[in-house]
């Protein structure tokens, strides 16, 4: 992650108490979550003898559900982050490791490996390419790993052609503002990132030379789309990669 991205979230774990907010999500996003988790559990095809790795687990949002339907998990994030994260029913079941991948000290292989929401934070797509590459030297063979939630440009263009497109996103930009309004937490939110407000994006371009490239080193590599109901499904995208057996 951009170290002032990385840097900003552990300065907010000290600012803001909803986890919603901390984790880069609205307060109106609430009602989707559970939709999110089923499309990361669904597309990592999670096993319940399988070993999750999920970074930048936040303070669980994803991760405590998620390793409910796994043998061990391991969630890794900044040391101030980590202290809010909300252990109740899963202190057995997760391990934190509190630092920035992959400069962590992190033990053995895993199954399935998420990063949700993480590699727009990255500081440009060659560390995007180093970011995929640290987390395939820790999948197992027919692992999977999920990077999720890609802002992806061309799917937002034509998203924003069409009439239902048009009408979320007016719907969306409503329920920002309001929340903009009311909500102390997101102006804090706000304050913090305010220099640094323009995420990576990718493009379609960017997203099949990527996958190509994985292709050619062994990966069975697909670029999956986020269905209606999530957050974000008509900007954003997903990359799977498998390891084969």
């Amino acid at each position: 992650m951009n170290a002032s991205y990385y840097e900003g979230y552990g300065l907010l774990a000290n600012r803001i108490s909803s986890p919603l907010l901390l984790s880069g999500r609205n307060l109106f996003h609430a009602p989707q979550i559970a939709a999110i988790i089923e499309d990361i559990a669904a597309k990592l095809a999670l096993r319940p003898s399988d070993r999750l790795l999920d970074i930048g687990c936040n303070v669980g949002l994803l991760l405590r559900p998620l390793a409910s339907r796994v043998a061990r998990s391991v969630g890794v994030d900044h040391a101030e982050v980590l202290k809010q994260f909300d252990h109740e029913g899963t202190a057995s079941l997760i391990e934190l490791v509190a630092g920035q991948w992959p400069d962590v000290e992190v033990e053995g292989g895993f199954n399935c490996i998420l990063a949700y929401s993480v590699v727009q934070c990255l500081q440009d797509k060659a560390a995007i390419d180093r970011f995929v590459a640290s987390c395939l030297g820790r999948l197992l063979p027919g692992g999977r790993l999920l990077i999720g939630d890609i802002p992806n440009t061309s799917t937002w263009e034509r998203f924003v052609q069409s009439t239902s497109g048009q009408a979320a996103v007016h719907k969306h930009e409503l329920s920002r503002e309001k929340e903009r309004a009311d909500t102390l937490e997101f102006q804090a939110r706000e304050a913090v990132f305010r220099d640094n407000a323009n995420l990576l994006h990718m493009t379609d371009a960017d997203l099949l030379d990527l996958t190509a490239r994985l292709r050619a080193q062994g990966f069975n590599t697909y670029v999956l789309p986020q269905p209606p109901g999530l957050p974000h499904y008509g900007s954003r995208e997903d990359l799977l990669v498998v390891r084969p057996d």
